[in-house]
């Protein structure tokens, strides 16, 4: 019994880690800044439907930069909590039709 309920307990640990990391296969450029990063756009190509995770490398993610997905034929964005700005034109140019934005 007691196997069973280490069993189960270590599953749920596991599945609490991961679906608490944004399920994102992107990668992103960015600048560090006080505390954090900005993000300046994506490395290769971004997804039609990007998800911005809380933290990258490391760093928490605080800013979405000046012009950083222009272009880049985005449908639907998802952002974490930690986001504080999105600087000017940030989306210019896409067919935005879907924003996710987290409880809080």
């Amino acid at each position: 019994m007691y196997l069973r309920q280490s069993i189960q307990t270590v599953l749920g640990l596991v599945f609490l880690v991961i679906s608490s990391f944004a399920l994102s296969n992107t990668e992103f450029t960015y600048n560090v800044i006080d505390g954090g990063i900005e993000v300046t756009g994506c490395a290769d190509g971004c997804p039609s439907d990007l998800v911005i995770p809380e933290e990258i490398d490391g760093y928490t993610v605080l800013s979405i930069g000046a012009h950083a997905f222009k272009d880049k034929e985005i449908s639907s964005v998802s952002l974490p909590l930690t986001i504080l700005k999105i600087r000017d034109a940030a989306f210019f140019n896409n067919r935005l039709s879907e924003l996710f934005l987290p409880d809080g």
